[in-house]
């Protein structure tokens, strides 16, 4: 992977990893650049090796293909476009039969899907020959659509979320977030999650918020997240009505706290798979406004726990939040629909069994060759009737 940095991939990736590191599964981490500040929070039986690459380091292959020739792994799982490349070359060079290659897509950085340089690279190293996980029924489709990978080489592992961390605040606990963020008792509190970059789309909630100002009344934001687009937001912030106060509160460690602080979650996505964010708002019981990207749908079981409004569109967002502001009950019923959805479809452990049966089935294969399980696989994203 690029590194244990703090994004929900890698905060998940290591979550599993403390899972299920046991004598049958046992892990190595490769970084491509630095460790990363999550590496300390690995078991420690679990090796990370940074490779230190600059970026499009030409010899970044060359240095994972010794790494792989001293532990000589069983299962390679490149995280990510980013990575691939280098792992499908850096097992050509090592010239180790591991028993599965495998490329785990979470998503892209941008909007607009796979850049024509990304599907010329993938075509010439013939990616689409080797099994893929996704964290969504989406990402396996837009692997599908503009990859041309094999519908059946495509094995959704979707994320998981602590239900035991996450979990609605009791009456104290939400009063005491509220007081350690400076709420004040007539303010209603959108939280949001997530890195400040482009595709997050942050400026468009809060174009959202200045629309809708005078209909809301007094609203606290809490933006949980860092990231290189935080100075535009800060100054967008400093123009919204003075009705609305907009904290920044960088990376968070403690993201309950947040969300316990709370009336609404709101996540403006203009491109997503799977949010860990949003599966972390569902779990606290909170209601949810979110765009219909990626798996959001089904995240949100047709509507019935959440609210979708189109990406890109702050006058829909306004609307919903208008709305949702001025019916407690709606939001109530919401967020226990988005509890009981967390509890009964996306709980951690759940996730975990996934991986660890992904990785049993991949693991006794003795060679690369295909990698079928075409019957295992819903044809799109179930949701609860």
């Amino acid at each position: 992977m690029h590194s244990l940095s703090t994004g929900g991939m890698e905060r998940t990736l290591a979550a599993v990893i403390r899972a299920t590191q046991s004598p049958s599964l046992s892990h190595t981490v490769c970084t491509l650049r630095e460790p990363g500040p999550l590496a300390d929070q690995l078991p420690a039986e679990v090796a990370v090796i940074p490779l230190n690459c600059r970026r499009s380091d030409r010899w970044a292959a060359v240095k994972l293909a010794s790494v792989i020739r001293r532990i000589r792994p069983d299962i390679l799982h490149a995280r990510n476009f980013n990575t691939w490349c280098d792992a499908v070359l850096a097992r050509r060079i090592a010239g180790h039969e591991i028993n599965r290659t495998v490329l785990g897509f979470h998503g892209l950085e941008h909007d607009g899907g796979f850049t024509s340089v990304q599907r010329r690279r993938a075509r010439w190293l013939r990616l689409r020959r080797f099994p893929f996980t996704a964290v969504s029924y989406a990402g396996k489709q837009q692997l599908v659509d503009e990859l041309g990978a094999p519908s059946c080489r495509v094995d959704v592992l979707p994320n998981g979320v602590s239900i035991e961390r996450f979990r609605p605040p009791t009456a104290d606990q939400r009063c005491a977030a509220r007081a350690a963020y400076g709420v004040r008792p007539d303010e209603t509190v959108i939280a949001m999650v997530g890195a400040l970059a482009p595709v997050k789309d942050h400026r468009m909630a809060l174009d959202a918020v200045a629309s809708s100002a005078p209909r809301l009344g007094g609203v606290c934001i809490l933006l949980a997240g860092d990231g290189p687009l935080r100075g535009p937001l800060e100054n967008r912030a400093e123009t919204l009505p003075e009705s609305v106060r907009t904290r920044f509160l960088g990376s968070v460690e403690d993201v309950a706290g947040v969300l316990h602080a709370a009336d609404l979650f709101v996540h403006p996505s203009r491109y997503e798979q799977s949010s860990n964010a949003v599966l972390e708002a569902m779990a606290c019981g909170l209601p949810i406004l979110l765009t219909a990207v990626g798996d959001a749908g089904c995240v949100a079981n047709a509507g019935r726990c959440a609210r979708l409004v189109a990406p890109c569109d702050s006058d829909s967002l306004a609307a919903a939040l208008v709305r949702m502001i001025h019916d407690p009950a709606e939001r109530q019923r919401l967020g226990a629909a988005a509890r009981q959805r967390a509890e009964s479809c996306h709980g951690f452990s759940a996730a975990v069994e996934r991986y660890q049966a992904f990785y049993r089935s991949i693991g006794s294969a003795a060679t690369q060759p295909e990698f079928n399980e075409c019957a295992a696989l819903p044809a799109s994203c179930p949701t609860a009737r």
